[in-house]
This record gives structure tokens, sequence and C-alpha cells, in this order.
């Protein structure tokens, strides 16, 4: 093979592997309100989690359908609190797969502290 088509074969490769991985890539989305069972206590489990898109419509998904979201790597989540941006894991405590953000480790704060959704 000569040259040439060698550097043309490593470069189509490499065009490959940049298009394959951004479709790959999850969607990045801030969540910025959620719902809980219990809307006093601090440490009451989340039902729901919800934003805004660009265009203004809200959103919102149950939370099964966050977390089976985050596993699938179709999106990955965020909050903004207080100017302090923290990507939203998907824990397990006691069996149960829960939402938190990275910074909360057992404060009640972050995702805990959004306001309600709608």
């Amino acid at each position: 093979m000569s040259n040439f088509l060698f550097v043309q074969k490593i470069l189509w490769i490499r065009t490959w592997r940049s298009v394959i991985s951004f479709l790959s890539m999850a969607q990045r989305i801030k969540i910025s309100c959620i719902n809980k069972d219990d809307r006093y206590s601090a440490y009451e489990k989340i039902s729901h989690v919800g934003g805004v898109n660009d265009n203004g419509t809200r959103w919102k998904l149950t939370l099964s359908e966050a977390i089976r979201s985050i596993e699938n790597g179709n999106y990955s989540f965020y909050t903004s609190v207080g100017g302090h941006t923290r990507n939203v894991v998907v824990p397990t405590r006691n069996g149960s797969k829960y939402l938190r953000t990275e910074a909360d480790a057992d404060t009640p704060d972050n995702l805990l502290s959004l306001p309600e959704c709608p």
C-alpha cells in the first residue's frame, strides 16, 4: 500500500471515530426544578426532575426515567445553584438508586434545594 493510501485510510478512520464519538455523546441537560414526595423534608425522595428547553418549553422526567437516561448514556444532567455547576450522578443506597449532585454527598443542597416543578 502506498503512503498516500495509508494516510488516507488513517484520516478516514479518525473521521469516523470522531463522528461515532459525537453521536454517542450524552446530551447535557440542566435540571432546574424537582418534585419530592414531601416538599418540606430535606431528605425525602425526589419523584421528578425538570427544566426548560432552549425554545422555552418545559420538560419533566420521573426519577426512573432520569436514572435510566443517565445509565444508558442518553443524557447527562447538571445543576447550577449559587453560581456552582454540579454534575448529577446515580448512586445506590440500601439497594435503591437515586439522584444527587457530585458535590452534596450527605448534605441536602444543590439538587434538593431546587424549586418545585410546575
